[in-house]
């Protein structure tokens, strides 16, 4: 029975390990080539009891910034259901310590910038925790940093986590 356990615990790490997000997690589409995107700063600030929670976890925050623009009338019915242009996402983790990280567009396809109505892309930028593992644990909320990637940034962003009301 021994055998068998290490056996199958030996081809789960195999196949854990080997494991990626798939086509979903690779670029696609047009990358952008214009000008460089200024690069954006958001800091992190954790409240005392938040920190203490994360602490406590042993938990990191995964952060995920998705980049988008605004529709004219003409291109609306590509637009998401929050009626906005998807121009993809980037998503890593920090250690809970972190304060501050930088959006500075990996991960942004620009095929639909023709049809956003200012010709602009926008970011919005949250965080959840996570355990050593990478699997959500969701003791702490995070505001929603957003901001316009192709401006230069005047001031950081702020994003502020709590600790979750029960």
């Amino acid at each position: 029975m021994k055998t068998v356990i290490s056996l199958v615990a030996a081809i789960a790490l195999v196949v854990l390990t080997g494991c990626d997000d798939g086509d979903a997690a690779r670029q696609t589409g047009t990358p952008w080539s214009g000008a460089p995107l200024p690069v954006h700063e958001i800091t992190i600030e954790i409240d005392d009891k938040g920190m203490a929670a994360l602490t406590e976890a042993n938990d990191k925050l995964r952060v995920t910034t998705i980049y988008y623009g605004l529709p004219t009338s003409a291109s609306a019915a590509k637009a998401n259901d929050r009626h906005e242009l998807p121009m993809g996402s980037q998503t890593f983790v920090v250690d809970r310590s972190t304060r501050s990280i930088k959006v500075t567009g990996e991960g942004l396809d620009v095929t639909l910038l023709a049809d956003t109505a200012d010709g602009q892309v926008q970011y919005k930028t949250n965080a959840i925790g996570v355990t050593q593992a990478n699997f959500y644990h969701d003791i702490v909320d995070c505001s929603i940093a957003r901001g316009v990637l192709t401006k230069p940034q005047v001031t950081p962003r702020v994003m502020k986590c709590a600790l979750k009301a029960p």
